[in-house]
């Protein structure tokens, strides 16, 4: 295989640098299967060395081999900091598992966080209607959620998102709580670039990075069956108010046939893409005739640069090393520091300077067609990086970036109409985006139930009659404490279709707090004894 990666040392330890192996889950609720790993890692198990991005699922045909972020920014003495990866090789292996430290953003011990969370949107929905059933047993997905640090630690209180019913931001399974994700299956991961030295040689940025990749199962419509999304936030823990920082995607495209593809750039969709070089894209792992095209859409983002380059070393257009390297890649100029140009190969010092590779009629900048057909560039095997830039990125701020990896078949017609399908299911996905169902998540909030506590007369002068306003007719847990924490009485398998008769000589005056606990929902009201 054409990617045989020798020397990948994987480091992980707190004191000792010793190998082990990240963590890893798959992605498979949709058309498409692929792998993602607990430190940004993503479409390829770089341990095993064979890629995970099979679309359709099942057929064994893949259309991308790799995937990483890559982040720099200059601090007050313009100094660059950076985290970037892309194999792991010896030289870039930045990232690690594990949050940050908020305080002095000191990494914790990389096996210790060596953990992922992989979820389904079903397996919360039955949590919520049934956690509090006798002999349910809570999953592990959903009891390990990492809803809070470790108690005793300096991260963040709150760390991945959750439904809190109670308000005390506990993240509480056994009181009907769960994880909130976004799509049918969601696989979650906390890491930074803190744990240890830069493998490029530059200042760490010291971030800590929190990503959700998801999918849907939707056959109907295979723009989104066909999707893998993803949102990552991240946030600046170094104290440094960095600036003229750029957020990059990394990919290496290899559509079937790796050594057949196009790359191009949709400045207006914010969106690059890969695309076979013929209308077959033969060879054992290729598509065949009508291939499809695999795109990379920033959803929140104006994309701000794009560029290719080739599978070499020691050269300006190929692999970056180490210094500033990902850093020039990601403010389109090439390694030598000669800027992107316009036209053929994107090296000639006579053209004028641009922001995107092969455009095709889509940069605004640039009216003349410009795609690798036309530079008369042969198919090969290409990684590509897209950036967005920002001004500044000040400490304890939070970046949030929605990315799709989106396929896209032709039915006929070659690439051309392979790139046709990818603008048009595009534009569908940005239109559910734009409304706000890719990232909703009402129907899980809709699962909740909408139930209160009625008390009269409170006061509770000789008797009272609790009573409940329900959407549900459900069984559920009171509990009545005093103000002092003592549990004064218990009412099992309180029905809210039924009242509760509380009379005063039960209890002395006082003030007491009345617990309903229902799926998915706690609730808590006072009530006076006079």
């Amino acid at each position: 295989m054409k990617k045989i990666l020798s020397s990948l040392i994987l480091l992980i330890s707190s004191s000792n640098l010793l190998t082990a192996q990240l963590l890893g889950d798959t992605l498979n609720i949709g058309n498409v299967r692929t792998l993602i790993y607990n430190e940004t890692t993503l479409f390829w198990d770089p341990v095993g060395q064979s890629n995970h991005y099979v679309v359709p699922k099942g057929s064994g045909k893949q259309t991308m081999f790799a995937g990483d972020i890559w982040m720099g920014g200059m601090d007050i003495s313009n100094q660059l900091h950076l985290a970037a990866q892309t194999y792991r090789q010896s030289g870039d292996a930045n990232f690690w598992p594990g949050p940050l430290d908020i305080s002095n953003a000191t990494a914790g011990n990389a096996t210790t966080w060596n953990l992922i969370w992989k979820v389904s949107r079903a397996e919360i929905i039955n949590h919520i209607a049934n956690w509090n059933t006798p002999g349910y047993i809570i999953p592990a997905s959903i009891s390990s959620w990492p809803g809070n640090a470790p108690s005793g630690s300096n991260y963040s209180p709150v760390l991945a998102p959750f439904f809190d019913g109670n308000a005390n931001q506990i993240y509480e399974p056994q009181l009907g709580e769960f994880p909130v994700i976004f799509g049918d299956q969601a696989i979650y991961f906390i890491c930074n670039d803190n744990f240890l030295p830069n493998a490029t040689n530059n200042p760490n940025m010291k971030i800590e990075v929190h990503g959700m990749f998801y999918a849907f199962s939707d056959p109907a419509h295979p723009f989104i069956d066909n999707t893998v999304f993803c949102r990552y936030q991240i946030i600046n823990r170094s104290g440094i108010d960095y600036h003229d920082v750029r957020f990059g995607m990394w990919t290496d495209g290899d559509l079937g046939n790796a050594n057949d593809d196009y790359f191009g750039t949709d400045v207006g969709r914010n969106m690059f893409y890969y695309y076979n070089g013929d209308s077959d894209d033969e060879g054992p792992g290729g598509y065949g005739l009508n291939p499809p095209a695999q795109g990379v859409l920033f959803m929140n983002h104006q994309i701000t640069s794009t560029l290719y380059y080739k599978n070499v070393n020691n050269d300006p257009s190929g692999n970056p090393g180490l210094q500033g390297d990902y850093y020039q890649y990601m403010n389109a100029a090439w390694l030598d520091g000669l800027p992107l140009t316009y036209g053929a190969d994107g090296r000639n010092a006579g053209s004028p300077t641009c922001l995107y590779m092969f455009p095709e009629l889509t940069d605004p900048a640039n009216p003349t067609l410009w795609t690798m057909a036309s530079a008369v560039i042969s198919p090969t095997e290409i990684r590509a990086i897209g950036a967005v830039s920002l001004p500044n990125f000040n400490a304890n701020q939070v970046f949030t970036f929605d990315i799709a990896f989106t396929t896209s078949f032709p039915g006929s017609g070659g690439p051309a109409a392979s790139i046709v399908a990818l603008q048009e299911d595009v534009d569908s996905i940005m239109a559910r985006y734009t409304a706000g169902t890719i990232t909703s998540t009402e129907e899980l909030h809709a699962e909740i139930n909408n139930t209160s506590i009625n008390i009269y007369p409170n006061p509770v002068s000789d008797y009272a009659v609790l009573s409940f306003t329900s959407d549900k007719n459900e069984k559920g847990q009171i509990i009545i404490t005093s103000v002092d924490g003592k549990q004064v009485a218990v009412y099992n398998n309180a029905d809210t279709s039924k009242s509760i008769r509380i009379s005063k000589k039960d209890f002395a005056p006082g003030m007491y707090l009345v617990t309903a606990k229902f799926p998915g929902k706690t609730i808590t009201q006072k009530m006076i004894i006079n």
